[in-house]
């Protein structure tokens, strides 16, 4: 059984590998484990800022690492930075 120091260790080591590709397009502000199951190591919920967006400048996505790049998905925008922590505690 793995525990949850090591599903910890395991998705930092996943996501500082794939922090390589983030691109200028986006500031990721904050990450956490999609869950504490040691089989989603690879999976995250992020919460971004776009600084090209001046509509909706701040997102939430699901971010999957395990293809050898970052993928985000399910994307929430808002118009705020604490609507968007708000979301993010929520996911």
């Amino acid at each position: 059984m793995v525990d949850g120091e090591q599903i910890l260790i395991n998705w930092r080591k996943d996501v500082a590998e794939a922090e390589e590709d983030y691109s200028d397009e986006r500031i990721v502000l904050l990450a956490r484990p999609y869950s504490m199951h040691p089989d989603d190591h690879y999976l995250s919920i992020v919460m971004a800022q776009l600084p090209n967006n001046t509509v909706t400048p701040y997102v939430t996505w699901g971010c999957n690492v395990s293809f050898g790049d970052v993928r985000y998905f399910e994307g929430h925008y808002f118009k705020t930075k604490e609507e968007a922590f708000e979301d993010w505690k929520k996911r």
